[in-house]
């Protein structure tokens, strides 16, 4: 099954883990003290490789299996554009795109 995750999605689902920290810190819960909060960040990957749904899928998966990375995935239609969101207080951009790198692909983060 395709992992499609797009800004639109990603503005949800962040806007969803908002929401929860929220609604924990009003019940008084420890877990979301200030050191414990996530700064979430997202940026587009641009992979200059054709790669089959497949292997695209699999990269993404073990991308999301870094620490700090909340979610990765690309649009079915454009397939050398992955989205990835993130903790930036837990790993960096460059520490994510050096993953994709060590894949023995060329990637690099654009529109910023």
């Amino acid at each position: 099954m395709a992992t499609v995750f797009w800004p639109d999605l990603a503005y949800h689902h962040i806007h969803i883990l908002r929401l929860a920290g929220q609604v924990i810190a009003r019940a008084g819960c420890p877990i979301l003290c200030k050191e414990n909060t996530m700064q979430t960040t997202d940026f587009i990957v641009h992979i200059d490789e054709t790669l089959d749904q497949t292997a695209l899928e699999a990269i993404e998966d073990e991308i999301r299996h870094r620490s700090g990375v909340l979610s990765a995935g690309h649009r079915s239609d454009q397939p050398h554009l992955v989205q990835v969101v993130y903790d930036s207080d837990a790993t960096r951009m460059a520490a994510i795109l050096e993953d994709f790198r060590q894949r023995g692909l060329h990637a690099q983060a654009v529109g910023l």
